[in-house]
């Protein structure tokens, strides 16, 4: 199970002081870091993957009790994402982690592989020689990865241990500086603050792809993550609490039967909304692509006011025989919307000589052409 590809994405972690029933969320790629690492990652020791599993946890750097190795790695871990900067999940237990640290001495890699074993929910360890460049690290079997104990480490621990590039290493350090502190003090810590519970943590996730899972779908830690932010997001939404556009969603489908009920007319017309007939054969046609060719209206030969039917159209709600007021329709003036938006051919106004055009007006009063709009909608 080799190491194929680096995947880092970001996570907002409830505060379970201040949110002790709240959940993590994967955080839209517009306001935080993602990245994907394809190549150059080596494997030292494949030690607790299972078969058809990726390694996955949050980013930490341990903190180890070695004075003389935490003095040397100062320079290349100092303010980065700790244990301790890690929130506790509210369902208990810890989150996963991956821990990243330099190769230094050996004394010193012994150190921070003891820490981890003690550090719980560790699932990997990625380390770095530092200043190496860009280039793929050595082979497992060099001489770089020995600790002069005859590479009896590699069996000592039960997590997978990986090697990164000194650039990509140098690289993550970095950002995890920025993701390591309270929410409003990481990268677009506003816009965050605004979407998301401001006592919560933004940290950086990694998904560490091995050749052994045979698919290139994520893990299921991914899985569970997507559907518990979707769930969220539900919850959150009808609750007014979320603007969709922040978190980059800008296009929504609209089921028929809502559509249904948006008032057909024509063009230029200020008498009743098309009947319940008309709409259908009207929708149908938008379905294939294509204008109604006849469409029966009371309004589409001359204006007058309401009239009685015995049928209720779907734009008159509580529409009676005894003329109780029907749906009001904005309808827009000639001139003041004169052309469809999608399309961009005119509209034609009712008249003696013709049948005008039938129109759409959605709830903000804008109009369009049934089979325009109705597609757009849907798809």
């Amino acid at each position: 199970m080799s190491a194929t590809s680096l995947q880092i994405l970001t996570l907002e972690l409830p505060n379970p002081e201040t949110n002790p029933t709240g959940d993590y969320h994967q955080v839209n790629h517009t306001y935080a870091y993602e990245s994907n690492y394809p190549d150059n990652i080596r494997t030292l020791s494949t030690n607790g993957v299972a078969s058809g599993s990726d390694v996955t946890g949050l980013l930490y750097v341990p903190t180890v009790e070695d004075e003389d190795c935490r003095n040397a790695s100062e320079e290349y871990v100092y303010n980065t994402t700790r244990f301790e900067d890690i929130p506790r999940p509210n369902s208990g237990g810890n989150y996963d982690l991956v821990a990243l640290a330099p190769w230094l001495s050996p004394n010193c890699v012994q150190s921070y592989l003891r820490q981890a074993r003690q550090d719980p929910g560790v699932q990997g360890f990625l380390f770095f020689l530092p200043d190496s460049g860009s280039g793929e690290p050595p082979d497992m079997n060099s001489n770089e990865w020995g600790l002069g104990e005859g590479g009896t480490w590699k069996r000592q621990n039960d997590y997978p241990v990986y090697a990164l590039p000194g650039s990509i290493a140098t690289s993550l350090l970095g950002v995890s500086r920025m993701y390591s502190g309270n929410m409003s003090s990481v990268p677009f810590g506003e816009e965050l603050t605004d979407t998301y519970d401001p006592d919560g943590y933004i940290r950086l996730f990694v998904d560490i792809d091995t050749a052994g899972s045979g698919t290139q779908l994520p893990s299921l830690w991914i899985f569970l993550l997507i559907r518990r932010r979707r769930i969220a997001l539900r919850r959150r939404v009808a609750n007014g609490e979320v603007d969709l556009e922040a978190l980059g969603i800008k296009r929504l489908t609209v089921p028929q039967d809502i559509l249904d009920k948006m008032p057909l007319y024509k063009y230029g017309s200020t008498g009743e909304l098309l009947p319940p007939s008309a709409a259908a054969a009207v929708a149908a046609n938008a379905k294939e692509g294509v204008e109604a060719d006849k469409l029966e209206s009371a309004s589409s030969s001359r204006p007058s006011s309401p009239a009685p039917d015995a049928s209720p159209t779907p734009a008159r709600r509580g529409h009676r025989k005894s003329r109780q007021p029907q749906q009001q329709s904005f309808r827009p003036t000639q001139m003041s919307q004169p052309t469809c938006a999608i399309c961009l051919d005119d509209y034609v106004p009712v008249s003696a000589e013709s049948e005008g055009t039938t129109v759409r007006e959605l709830p903000c009063h804008h109009i369009f052409h049934p089979e325009c709009v109705d597609a757009f909608l849907k798809e």
